[in-house]
């Protein structure tokens, strides 16, 4: 399961640099994939709704990820290739 290989302690925060960065705590290992989990960023009410829906539609469910207590990223239709990992 990739889901085990997740550090609580990676950070994605605003870069000096350029633009937003993941900033790692640890080393990873050669060959581990590093991928940014895209979709549109809603509500905890319209995930709801969403799902909802998604389930009631096919039988393929939803793609959501929770950002914090009030957004989630819902990759189900405007996601990209992180989704099937």
């Amino acid at each position: 399961d990739w889901s085990s290989d997740v550090c609580s302690s990676d950070l994605v925060i605003k870069s000096r640099i350029h633009g937003w960065g993941l900033f790692a705590n640890n080393d990873f290992r050669r060959g581990q994939m590093v991928i940014e989990f895209a979709g549109e960023i809603i509500s905890q009410s319209v995930a709801n709704e969403r799902e909802r829906i998604y389930n009631k539609a096919s039988s393929n469910g939803c793609y959501f990820f929770r950002l914090d207590a009030d957004h989630i990223v819902d990759a189900t239709v405007k996601g990209n290739e992180s989704r099937s990992r």
